[in-house]
């Protein structure tokens, strides 16, 4: 695909500065609860817990305005910008440090509207275990009235070498209304989980598949 000034522009900012991302975060944290603790200011306080939330999805978002990520093949690392990788950069403090998210738990329906401020699609009536994790917050979409049982691992995208290349394909997780998803059920891009399911723990769903390999017998 033809390289442009906009992809020229894009790697120039983001390829030496996103790596750092998550550190930067953390100096933003300290320099709060620094604060914080020189004035007691409690706005300082408030600052520093939302900092790792706000931060990320806040420059996400305006990095998709700029560069949307798009569905399908693609390749990464080059001279053309890749959406996918620098907003995969800017989640990667939820990797390092999963408390964050798990935080988010005590307040019921928290991390359901976490999950839409991304980008995803999530239901009414949707239930998620603490120990979930969903790589590409942005593009996930559940309908109404489902359980998601413990570790189970959502991730919209898939990346291979190809020739030398980095090739990824990236891709929309659906998940239908009515449904039970068992624990440790792993769902790759382009799943696509009909209504009124009821998948087995431990169920493995390759790209753009409807049907699972299960891993573990059913109960």
């Amino acid at each position: 695909m033809k390289v442009t000034a906009k992809d020229r522009i894009l790697n120039f900012i983001c390829k030496p500065t996103l790596p750092f991302f998550p550190f930067s975060l953390l100096i933003l944290v300290g320099y709060f609860l620094y604060h914080f603790i020189e004035t007691k200011n409690y706005l300082c306080l408030g600052m520093a817990i939302l900092t790792p939330y706000l931060v990320p999805l806040l420059t996400f978002r305006f990095l998709q305005l700029i560069a949307p990520i798009k569905e399908g093949p693609s390749f990464f690392g080059e001279e053309k910008f890749s959406p996918w990788i620098s907003s995969f950069r800017l989640q990667q403090i939820y990797v390092m440090f999963p408390i964050l998210e798990r935080m988010l738990f005590f307040i019921p329906n928290l991390y359901n509207l976490w999950l839409r401020a991304w980008g995803s699609k999530i239901g009414k009536r949707v239930y998620f275990l603490p120990g979930v994790e969903v790589v590409d917050r942005a593009h996930l979409e559940i309908g109404d009235n489902v359980m998601i049982g413990n570790k189970c691992y959502f991730s919209p995208h898939v990346v291979q070498v190809r020739k030398g290349r980095f090739f990824l394909y990236y891709k929309r997780v659906k998940i239908g209304s009515n449904c039970f998803i068992g624990a440790f059920s792993t769902f790759g891009p382009g799943t696509t989980v009909p209504d009124n399911s009821s998948i087995p723990s431990g169920s493995y769903y390759t790209v753009n598949k409807s049907e699972p390999r299960c891993l573990m017998p059913d109960y």
